[in-house]
C-alpha cells in the first residue's frame, strides 16, 4: 500500500512491471520495450495518473483477478494489444491514445473461478479494435 512517484523501464526480458494484491497510487510509468507485458496488475486497487507503453511483445497493459484500476493520461504504441481486463477486474480510462495495436481494449474472463470484466473509457482514441466475451462489458462513457 503506498505511493510511488515514478517507475521507469527500459529492455525488459520478460514482464517490465509485475504488482500483486497492492493498493497504490502511481504518479507514472514509462515502458519502453518488453518481451512480453509491458505492465501486469493483479488482485489489487491501482490508480495511475500517467502511463507510456511503447513496444510491447504480448499486452501493453494487462489487468486482472478482481482488481481495480483507473488509469488517466495513456499512451500505447506498438503492441499486440494495448489493454486487456480480465476476470473480474474493472479498469476506467480517460485520455488515451494507442498507434499501431491490433487490439486497444481487450475484456474476457480467462480464469474457470472468475467472471468477466468491465472497462469504461473517456477520450480514448484507437486506431485498432476491441474484444470482449459475453460475459463482459466495453463502453465509452
Amino acid at each position: 500500500k503506498g505511493n510511488i512517484n515514478s517507475i521507469i523501464i527500459e529492455n525488459a526480458y520478460q514482464d517490465a512491471v509485475d504488482l500483486d494484491f497492492s493498493d497504490l497510487d502511481i504518479a507514472e510509468i514509462k515502458v519502453d520495450f518488453a518481451d512480453n507485458d509491458c505492465l501486469d496488475l493483479s488482485g489489487g486497487s491501482y490508480n495511475v495518473n500517467r502511463i507510456y507503453a511503447n513496444s510491447c511483445g504480448d499486452k501493453a497493459v494487462s489487468v486482472g483477478e478482481r482488481s481495480n484500476v483507473k488509469f488517466k493520461n495513456v499512451e500505447i504504441n506498438d503492441s499486440l494489444i494495448g489493454i486487456a481486463v480480465k476476470d473480474m477486474s474493472t479498469a476506467i480510462i480517460e485520455n488515451g491514445i494507442t498507434t499501431n495495436l491490433e487490439t486497444c481494449i481487450s475484456a474476457f474472463q480467462k480464469k474457470q473461478e472468475f467472471g468477466g470484466a468491465k472497462v469504461e473509457f473517456i477520450d480514448f482514441i484507437c486506431n485498432g479494435s476491441f474484444s470482449k466475451d459475453e460475459s463482459s462489458i466495453i463502453k465509452d462513457i
